[in-house]
């Protein structure tokens, strides 16, 4: 499947409309079923759809699923169903058949505290990363952007570790992109954690929160951040780096540990 179609459209140039075809990105309805049960609705790009499964179904509900669990099938109307292997015990506070158009995981905290208090990571926090790193993620990620590339509507996102592994994912949500990115890292690197989260928008809370997840210790992005996210960072140890820029960046959170370039 691709990430992107070619469509119909009028361009407009210096007062004269001419139609051509462009590169549009591409969103269908993805649905995660089990039997009979719709669990979720989401609305993403058609490309590494069991990832993003893998992915979603770890970081929003806490269910640890392999590829091989699950079942891609297409549907007559555009869509498609990701089936799960009837034999993986769903729990049934998981079903939720309306559409999720962003992360959900702030429905299972009562309170501003509870957010920015958890979830605690489930492994140690791997070393800071230093500009210097961030600076070559970013031009790593920015060379695997091809819906970017064709269409300019897609989110990325990518996991680094410092012996420069790296896993990147696009799709036209962003915390789509995200989930997938893990789905991905742990079918590659499951005995691993990666250290740094990269973004090519912005930072909320609830991609915070998962990066504490993911065992991240520094999440940069293109864009800023959220009070909340600010928040969380202080709280959990989180290095963000925002408004990314080879020639500077806003940085929250711990300064200790390497940071600046190096001579």
């Amino acid at each position: 499947m691709m990430l992107h179609e070619n469509r119909p459209v009028h361009r407009l140039r210096a007062g004269h409309r001419r139609l051509e075809h462009d590169a549009l990105a591409d969103e269908t309805l993805v649905s995660i079923v089990q039997a009979d049960r719709v669990l979720t609705r989401l609305l993403a790009s058609a490309d590494d759809l069991l990832a993003l499964v893998v992915g979603h179904m770890d970081l929003e509900h806490g269910c640890r699923l392999d590829r091989d669990d699950l079942a891609l099938l297409p549907q007559p109307d555009g869509s498609v169903s990701i089936a799960i292997d009837e034999t993986i015990n769903i729990p049934s506070s998981v079903a939720r058949a309306d559409i999720v158009t962003s992360s959900c995981g702030a429905c299972h905290h009562p309170s501003l505290a509870a957010m920015v208090a958890g979830p605690t990571a489930a492994l140690e926090p791997a070393e800071y990363a230093t500009m210097d790193d961030v600076a070559d993620a970013f031009a790593m990620m920015e060379r695997q952007q091809p819906g970017f590339d064709a269409t300019g509507g897609l989110h990325a996102a990518m996991l680094w570790a410092p012996d420069g592994t790296h896993v990147v994912m696009e799709d036209i949500g962003r915390h789509n992109a995200v989930d997938k990115v893990w789905g991905a890292w742990r079918q590659l690197h499951i005995d691993r954690r990666p250290s740094m989260l990269l973004l090519s928008g912005r930072l909320g809370w609830d991609i915070a929160s998962k990066a504490t997840q993911m065992g991240a210790s520094t999440v940069a992005c293109r864009g800023a951040a959220s009070t909340l996210a600010a928040d969380m960072a202080r709280a959990q140890g989180l290095r963000l780096v925002t408004f990314w820029k080879a020639s500077g960046a806003v940085v929250i959170g711990p300064f200790d540990g390497p940071f600046d370039a190096k001579d």
